[in-house]
């Protein structure tokens, strides 16, 4: 048995792992959930995803793709996760949860061909109270396991919006609309970029931030979340 495998199982022994939904322990293979608790989540499929892309995306074409890993319902362990993430300091789950989107998508990242990973800023207030931007955390998984370069000063939320959670959606293009801008614009100029963020509901935010990346100079704005409520 290698080292590596010696260490981890005894680890696994003294400070075993549990499943962020049901509590179980969880096998050193499994991350985040156990089996059980990862069958109950729904992955997005093809006609999915391409149905959201026409929905929110493809009027304004600031986006040229997208990809996501699973929809998101209330309640399910998918939320629990992402709850633990933003608001119980636990950043690690992001990290996990970025390198599954890349796993799951790889081939798409890679023929986007990016030469930037952005995620999608949080205001500098929103950010002292939680302590990180959860969204950077993702993008850096998902910079690991694809190999391009991630970089979270090329753009700033410069207003602070009220949460998008219970706004409509002509709303919430409205609550986004002017609230960032970009910090390097010679970092962008003609450039593809890869914007991540933790869900996308409406597409707004996104949205938002690839019309202002291509305003300053980006060639190309593709999208990558975990999850698609």
């Amino acid at each position: 048995m290698k080292l590596k495998s010696i260490i981890l199982t005894g680890l696994d022994f003294f400070l075993p792992n549990s499943c962020q939904a049901c509590g179980s322990k969880i096998l050193l293979e499994e991350v985040l959930l156990c089996r059980d608790c990862f069958s109950r989540l729904e992955a997005v499929n093809e006609d999915f995803a391409a149905e959201q892309y026409e929905r929110h995306f493809s009027e304004d074409a600031f986006i040229s793709g997208f990809c996501s890993m699973y929809k998101f319902e209330k309640d399910s362990p998918l939320q629990t996760i992402l709850h633990n993430m933003k608001y119980r300091n636990n950043f690690r789950n992001g990290i996990n949860l970025g390198q599954l989107v890349a796993g799951q998508n790889k081939d798409r990242l890679i023929s986007w061909n990016p030469d930037l990973i952005v995620p999608v800023p949080l205001h500098r207030v929103k950010k002292a109270e939680r302590g990180y931007n959860q969204a950077f955390y993702i993008a850096k998984g998902i910079s690991r396991n694809v190999n391009v370069n991630l970089n979270d000063r090329i753009m700033r939320r410069k207003k602070l919006t009220e949460t998008q959670t219970k706004l409509h959606i002509d709303e919430r293009k409205v609550n986004v609309e002017n609230a960032f801008e970009v910090r390097n614009i010679a970092r962008i100029k003609d450039k593809t970029i890869l914007l991540v963020d933790d869900v996308i509901t409406t597409g707004s935010t996104v949205n938002e931030c690839a019309k202002v990346l291509l305003s300053s100079g980006a060639k190309k704005i593709y999208a990558a979340s975990v999850a698609l409520a």
